[in-house]
């Protein structure tokens, strides 16, 4: 997964790293993770929740392809 993250910014690679912590460890993200990315990475808040929101799209998308037995190319 590393190879993939040479065609991103330093900033869209801390956006993904938040959003994967932020769906796969929601409950730990704390002040570091947000001063790390607001203030360390000089990310603006409509960006962090455009990274979100993308992801939670995402997971609504899988969660319904998973329950309507839609195969899916990954």
């Amino acid at each position: 997964m590393t190879t993939l993250f040479n065609d991103f910014t330093e900033k869209e690679v801390a956006l993904v790293k938040f959003a994967r912590k932020a769906n796969l460890n929601w409950h730990g993200i704390g002040n570091a993770d947000l001063k790390e990315l607001l203030v360390d990475h000089k990310i603006e808040e409509p960006e962090m929740l455009e990274a979100l929101g993308t992801m939670e799209l995402f997971i609504a998308f899988n969660r319904f392809a998973d329950v309507m037995g839609i195969e899916t190319d990954h």
